[in-house]
């Protein structure tokens, strides 16, 4: 009596890996999803260093992820770490700030350099909507900055001096 038959080795797993960076620093919206190549079709289980038990992980901030993937037959394939990094913060530097020549006169500045985020870059002063700001009065001003991912900064407040007002005194003798 003879009997024969195949033994077929299980297909190994086959996986790619897709990411996307969080948008914002600190934000919450970065994702990784796994692609899987599972030929003995059959579900395979997910387990991430979050301990997050789905395919893909969606709505994470940046940081440093692994993942496991068991087929039903035993078999696993475990991902070298993943890396999602937050994108530069937006910095707001004032570059020089200019004095009115005369009090209550509107010859002011302020020059500003943004980096970071994603440009271009859109700027609110509250009164003016250009990176930088001309032709304004002694006080103190503050930029806001959105780019093009809608990340947000504010500045530190900018004050714009002014030399004090020149006073006469007149007598009529």
């Amino acid at each position: 009596l003879q009997d024969s038959f195949t033994l077929t080795a299980p297909q190994l797993l086959e996986v790619s890996v897709t990411t996307r960076a969080p948008s914002c620093t600190g934000s919450r919206d970065g994702s990784i999803q796994l692609d899987v190549v599972n030929n003995n079709g059959l579900p395979p289980d997910f387990r991430w260093s979050n301990n997050a038990p789905t395919q893909d992980l969606m709505n994470v901030s940046a940081g440093e992820y692994t993942a496991i993937v068991k087929d039903r037959d035993g078999c696993t394939f475990e991902t070298d770490t993943i890396f999602l990094t937050d994108p530069k913060p937006i910095v707001i530097q004032a570059d020089r700030i200019v004095s009115t020549q005369c009090a209550g006169q509107e010859s002011g500045s302020v020059e500003i350099t943004v980096m970071g985020g994603f440009p271009p870059y859109e700027y609110d002063w509250g009164i003016a909507t250009t990176e930088d700001l001309y032709d304004v009065s002694a006080g103190n001003y503050r930029v806001a900055v959105l780019d093009d991912n809608g990340c947000a900064a504010q500045s530190e407040i900018f004050s714009v001096e002014a030399p004090p007002a020149i006073k006469v005194d007149f007598r009529i003798v």
